[in-house]
């Protein structure tokens, strides 16, 4: 296997996930407790992939995130594990940026026209630009 960079596609290093600067999430943040996972990895590897597990540990020197979430995600266990990460992130200072849709559910981004939906995306298009250093605001 060969290791390649992001120069030589004529990408900025600074600016490809070569050089990790924020992260956003609607996604699982606890797998360690997801069945469908549970049947496939071991404990070690549950911990290793949960983005919760890793908060836990690595709270200190992570990047900063954005979190979305959709009050009525119908994805089950879908919230629940968000809930988890974002105690853990809380608990240890985590640098986190959370909205939430309180009337959504899974899928809002591209499913559902409000305003609440339109203010999350550009808030996550935004935190994405200020971190990789696209933005010209505050």
């Amino acid at each position: 296997m060969c290791a390649v960079g992001p120069s030589e596609f004529g990408a900025d290093p600074d600016r490809v996930c070569s050089y990790v600067r924020c992260l956003a999430f609607y996604a699982m943040l606890d797998i360690r407790d997801a069945g469908t996972c549970r049947r496939y990895l071991m404990t070690e590897q549950l911990a290793f992939f949960s983005p919760a597990a890793q908060i836990d540990i690595h709270a200190a020197t992570m990047p900063p995130i954005f979190v979305m979430r959709a009050g009525r995600n119908q994805v089950a266990g879908l919230n629940t594990s968000m809930q988890t990460f974002l105690e853990i992130a809380i608990k240890e200072n985590a640098p986190i940026t959370l909205m939430i849709h309180p009337m959504a559910v899974h899928g809002f981004e591209t499913t559902t026209d409000d305003d609440r939906s339109r203010e999350i995306l550009r808030a996550a298009i935004e935190f994405m630009r200020r971190h990789v250093g696209l933005s010209t605001g505050p």
